[in-house]
Formats: C-alpha cells, structure tokens, sequence
C-alpha cells in the first residue's frame, strides 16, 4: 500500500511538471547562490527611508514579504482597472467619477510603499531568498503595465500615438534596467528614477480627480498639457533606454566582456525587438481604437512574461530565453488577415489577451512552485520560530 502511494505521488509530480513549464535544475542550483546587488539611490528615495523604516516596523512579524508585495499588486492593478471600467477608450469627454482617480492615487501610494517594504520586512524577519527578488521585480513588470493605463486614462489620451508611445516606452523603459543588470550583473538606480516617476503619477491622478481631466487640455506654447506632459515622459524614458543599452555595449564581467551567464550582450534585443514589433502590428489594426485600454494589457501580460525570464536569467547566470510562445499572440491577427478569415478583430484581440494572461499566469505559477519546492521555502507564509531548546 505504501508502495502505491508512492507510485502514485511519483506519476503526480512527472504530470505536474509536464504540464508546466520546468526551470532546469542547474539554473535552480545557480539560482539559490544569488546575492542581490544594487547600486544607486534617487532623490524621493533617500528622503523616504525613514518613513518606510517607521512603517515596516508597524508591521506583523507573521506577514510574509510576498504577501505585502502581492497585496500592493492587488490595490494597484483594481483601482486601474476601475477608472478603465469607466473609460475603456481613455477618450476625452466620457465621465469617470472624481473619487476615481482619486483611488487611483491611493492605490498607487500604497503599492509603491509596499513595494518599498517588502526586501525590509524580509530581513526584519530572517526570511530573505532569492524567490522575493524574482517575486518583485516580477510584480513590478506586471504593475508597470497598469500603471501606464491608469495614467493615459487620467490624461484622456485615448486611442492615439500617444498612448502606443506610452504603453512600449514604459516596458522598454523596465525591460533594458533589467538588461543592463543581466550584462553587469548589478541593478542600477538613477538620481531620478521609479519612484519621482511614480509620485509624478499620483500627482496627476489627483489633479484629475479634483480639477477634473479637462484640464490637461489647457494649451501651453502651442501644445495640450497632456501631450507636453506625454512627450517630457517619453523623452525620460527613452533617455534611460539609452543610457541602460549604451553601459550594456561597454561589456559585461563574462569572458571577452560577455554577460554574467556568458552569453552574448546584446542577445537580450532580440525579445524585445519581437515584443515592440508585435504591439506596433497589433496598433496598426482598427481594434487598437475601440479598445487600445485591452490592447495594452495584453501586450502588458507578454512583455510582463519576458520580463520574469530576462531577471530570472540576471539572477541564475543563465542564457535567456530568446524565443517563447507568448511572442507569437500577435501572429493570431496575421492569420486572421493572410487567410482571410475574417474573424472580428475584437473577438481576435479577446483571444490574443487570454493567450498571453494565460502564458503569464502559467509560467508565474509554475516558476514560484519549483523555486519553493527547491530552495524549500513557503511563497506567503513565514514558519514559525523553533521552539526554545529545553534546559537539561
């Protein structure tokens, strides 16, 4: 009987790691022997250190960092989709109630406080591991998607230019600091970095719900508020793009001036170059504007995916995965056109967004598993202390 139980706990975990997407052992192996490494503070950081300390102090030593990372996710990614529920087109003139935008702000705060915490509390309460650097920056990939809708919404830029420029230049922005930690084997943050650029984003969500979003239409040397604020924007974020991808050209610490796993150091630009072709194909289609809000969380969800793999790559000294199912969403409205099947493009674009949240949801569930169940650790929840050895 007990031989059958094991027969059977045997053919469960060979069917469970089919059906997921296995991490080889050797990069779960290099994975447990990371060590963070980061250099770089911003302005805003520096100043909030003592408010963050003072915070994490007030938390529970039970509540594990995941779980305050995953909370902060939650708030951020439902009060952005709420102002979504409100305005899907991001269009000028359709009403969004000003309590709205207001959360918007709030969850904002609170996820990037949160975030802030997070590494704290997992050194207050000895329960630090390379799982919560991979689970944050993972998150952050995921949230920075929402953060960007959230803002278009606020600024009414509808289905524009605007918005495509928005929406690649903020995963172009994420994607290439990562990049540059997978060559250089070190996170570098910039005098004004995430954090100015998130409270610039709470800031506007406040303007909106308190002025109303009519008021980034105000002309200023000929332009709208909302386009000059888009265009300084994406002249930051590009200007980072720049300055990651021109440290990436210097070389890495591998042989011959290879990345941290000794690879190439511009390999990295072919998932990237994929995923920005695939969003500009997707916006060349009439569904980009009547739902430009879904086009960019489908899009969101794939980058988000590639993401995770590039830090999960930076962190094990591991090749990157060049190619991946969830690149090829966008062949779904290819198809579509070159066969002339004539499928409605919203209900392609349905199926392109499920495809990659579920390529996402997959792969994400699949990773934590098999980094928990190698490094035999729990995701959210914190083992109690062992009990006190008794006194012979």
């Amino acid at each position: 009987c007990t031989q059958a139980g094991a027969d059977i706990d045997i053919l469960t975990l060979t069917a469970t790691t089919r059906m997921s997407e296995a991490v080889p052992q050797d990069v779960l192996k290099r994975l447990k022997e990371h060590q963070y490494s980061v250099a770089g503070k911003s302005i805003l950081e520096t100043q909030l250190q003592p408010f963050w300390n003072w915070t994490v102090e007030q938390m529970p030593v039970w509540l594990a960092p995941n779980l305050i990372t995953t909370i902060g996710l939650i708030v951020n990614i439902f009060t952005s989709l709420l102002v979504v529920f409100y305005n899907p087109t991001a269009s000028a003139g359709v009403d969004v109630p000003w309590w709205g935008y207001v959360l918007c702000a709030v969850g904002l705060f609170a996820y990037q406080l949160l975030d802030a915490i997070d590494g704290k509390q997992a050194r207050r309460t000895g329960s630090a591991s390379p799982l919560g650097e991979l689970f944050d920056h993972g998150c952050d990939s995921m949230s920075t998607v929402f953060l960007m809708i959230s803002l278009c919404t606020s600024l009414q830029l509808g289905p524009t230019f605007w918005t495509y420029l928005a929406g690649t230049t903020g995963i172009a922005t994420f994607f290439t600091a990562h990049w540059r930690a997978y060559v250089s084997g070190t996170l570098y943050f910039g005098t004004i970095d995430v954090t100015e650029a998130q409270y610039l984003m709470i800031f506007v969500h406040l303007l909106s719900g308190f002025f109303g979003p009519s008021m980034w239409t105000f002309e200023l040397f000929g332009f709208e508020l909302k386009h000059l604020f888009v265009m300084a924007s994406i002249f930051g974020g590009l200007g980072t793009c720049a300055k990651n991808i021109y440290f990436v050209l210097q070389g890495g610490p591998g042989m011959n001036g290879t990345t941290v796993a000794e690879t190439s150091v511009i390999s990295p630009a072919i998932p990237l170059g994929i995923m920005l072709w695939g969003f500009h194909y997707v916006y060349g289609f009439t569904v980009f504007e009547k739902m430009p809000m879904l086009c960019l969380i489908a899009f969101g969800c794939a980058a988000s995916k590639v993401c995770i793999q590039l830090v999960l790559a930076h962190m094990s000294k591991s090749p990157m995965r060049l190619f991946d199912p969830v690149m090829a969403a966008p062949l779904f409205f290819f198809f579509n056109k070159f066969f002339g099947l004539n499928v409605d493009e919203t209900i392609v674009l349905y199926i392109y967004g499920i495809f990659s949240f579920w390529q996402l949801a997959h792969y994400c569930h699949s990773l934590v598993i098999q980094v928990c169940k190698f490094l035999n650790i729990k995701c959210f929840t914190i083992p109690p202390p062992p009990p006190p050895k008794k006194k012979e």
